[in-house]
């Protein structure tokens, strides 16, 4: 019985090094990935905290996931060392104006014979794109107002194409990377005659 505990708590030791070795680990190469640097260990440190309690999070919520209690599965981005404050300060900064807001207060219902489906994914019938990372730019606005646009696009010609978030950030009159708003980038659409393509007009996150 002695020999099986000393072999148990050997066993614990051993892995308790393996855990923090792997943690230190991914934490190295989120740094890489994502180009990070900080200012200083003291800086490193707390960012690392943040770090953690998100790969913590994305962990427990993948488990649930796995056993189908959410329907979503999350994963790492650069932006994993950030609180969500800091995000919402960087990412979140445009207040739209008064006169662009929507009431969405009115209900609306279908009147329609047919029975709507519970749930619909557009991308099994080619009309979403691939996801696009917007980076350190508040250009929400334009990657929405380009994707319906390329929705609409392929529902009409049955050809999809991504089109260009920085041609509405540049010429919309919107405010760049400090945020917009849809209308007016359709605004500028119609009297444009059109968007240019990703190819064509590539991000530039600025």
């Amino acid at each position: 019985m002695c020999q099986l505990t000393l072999l148990a708590l050997t066993a614990v030791v051993l892995v308790v090094p393996s855990l923090a070795a792997d943690i230190d680990s991914q934490w190295k190469l989120f740094k890489s990935t994502y180009n990070k640097t900080y200012k200083n260990e003291v800086e490193e440190l707390y960012r690392y905290g943040i770090w953690k309690a998100a790969i913590s999070h994305i962990d427990r919520h993948n488990e649930a996931y796995k056993k189908g209690d959410v329907t979503y599965f999350l994963g790492e981005n650069e932006f994993a060392d950030m609180k969500s404050e800091e995000f919402v300060n960087v990412m979140a900064k445009y207040q739209m104006p008064n006169e662009t807001k929507t009431n969405f207060d009115d209900e609306f219902s279908y009147v329609g014979g047919t029975p709507l489906p519970a749930e619909v994914d557009w991308r099994k019938y080619g009309y979403v794109t691939p996801v696009r990372k917007q980076g350190p730019c508040a250009s929400g606005y334009a990657f929405a107002s380009a994707g319906a646009i390329e929705g609409l696009t392929y529902r009409r010609f049955k050809k999809g194409r991504s089109l260009s978030p920085q041609n509405i950030i540049d010429c919309s009159g919107n405010h760049g990377c400090l945020g917009g708003s849809m209308p007016q980038s359709f605004k500028y659409v119609i009297s444009n005659r059109g968007l240019d393509t990703e190819d064509g007009y590539p991000y530039e996150a600025k």
